[in-house]
């Protein structure tokens, strides 16, 4: 028998397979085949016996269909003298329509297998894209993230200057021209009860003169944190050395930036306690202590100077009270950012001398707690 198709299943090449019938002994050499070939090729479309010249037998053919057309065809030898009727074409015809079938199925199958390595391929692209989108996404709601954070602290710098140089040029000046006017009246006088109300007025105008003075001081801080708070306490520290005291930074752990309302209330408590190093404890040497754990951030400023932590914790209370005339009126402030961002701020007394001002804030916002100075 011989197979002979260019079938798309057999890569579109003309294929040739040589089985001889039983009824014709051992005669399977070449010869034999492409004799077979050579008489079926041209009786190919249509099923049917044709004789071999030579007494060399007859040939059975039968079309080897593809889509209801030939595609080649099948030819079986059958020996000189053997008789076959209808129903070893049939036979025949039952084998070739198998054959077509399988080799149709195969095609399929690998048109099939192209199509899912071809599916594989642009869904492992797309999951790439995807994954590539997701990437810049991220990166983009960051970047959007740090923009609105930095025009926020712009615009929070700017008018806290703005609200700095008011109070300056307006309301500060207003209040001394009150207190020289107040001291020339009290100077004049010769009434001592009158003297005594002025001299009064005189001590409320410089009190209130302080705490102008205080809050001009605080609000020129807004934009000194600049890149981060870590470079803010770097670059106050090298400020403090032209006071004469030589400020150590240390940072432990690994660094990220805060909400700014925390940032600034760190950096707000740091440059309050190391001012009073400088007015009052008389300190030649102070450090500054960030350290990053997970969940919270911990500042601990220590100096060297003359100042008791049970003295500056008597103040701080009296500045909770409100009893007081604005001295260490600082602490208060201190204290109360701290807690406002939901920190715990405490004073101790240094091992050797000085004093420890500890601020313990969270990393993540978080509602006030009632923060007490403690020992």
């Amino acid at each position: 028998m011989v197979l002979v198709s260019d079938h798309p299943a057999l890569g579109g090449e003309a294929v040739e397979v040589v089985a001889p019938h039983p009824s014709c002994g051992q005669r399977s050499d070449a010869r034999l085949g492409q004799l077979i070939i050579d008489h079926a090729r041209h009786r190919s479309e249509t099923a049917g016996q044709h004789r071999l010249p030579g007494g060399a037998g007859s040939v059975l053919v039968t079309p080897l269909p593809l889509d209801g057309q030939p595609r080649g065809f099948v030819a079986a030898l059958v020996a000189e003298g053997v008789d076959v009727d209808g129903t070893d074409l049939a036979i025949l015809g039952t084998v070739t329509n198998q054959l077509a079938g399988a080799m149709e199925s195969r095609r399929r199958l690998a048109e099939s297998e192209l199509l899912r390595q071809a599916a594989t391929s642009a869904l492992d692209a797309v999951a790439a894209q995807a994954a590539a989108l997701e990437r810049r996404n991220a990166m983009l709601k960051q970047t959007r993230h740090e923009l609105v954070a930095a025009r926020e602290r712009q615009v929070l710098a700017e008018e806290r200057q703005r609200i700095a140089r008011d109070l300056h040029d307006s309301v500060a000046q207003h209040v001394l021209s009150m207190g020289m006017q107040v001291e020339w009246c009290r100077t004049t006088s010769t009434e001592p009860e009158v003297v005594a109300q002025l001299t009064e007025v005189k001590g409320l105008a410089r009190t209130t003169v302080g705490r102008i003075r205080q809050a001009i001081f605080e609000l020129g801080g807004s934009d000194e944190l600049g890149p981060g708070l870590v470079m803010a306490l770097r670059r106050m520290a090298q400020q403090h050395r032209v006071h004469g005291l030589h400020t150590a930074v240390r940072v432990v752990g690994d660094q990220q930036r805060l909400p700014v309302s925390t940032e600034r209330a760190l950096f707000m408590a740091a440059k309050e306690a190391l001012f009073n190093t400088v007015i009052h404890a008389e300190a030649t040497r102070a450090s500054v202590h960030l350290s990053f754990v997970p969940g919270s951030v911990r500042l601990l400023v220590t100096d060297n100077g003359l100042g008791r932590a049970a003295h500056l914790r008597d103040c701080l209370e009296q500045a909770r009270l409100g009893c007081t005339s604005g001295y260490h009126r600082g602490l208060g402030n201190m204290n109360e950012r701290i807690r406002l961002v939901g920190g715990r701020m405490t004073i101790t007394d240094a091992p050797r001398c000085g004093v420890r001002v500890e601020a313990v804030v969270p990393t993540t916002p978080n509602l006030p707690t009632t923060a007490e100075a403690s020992t």
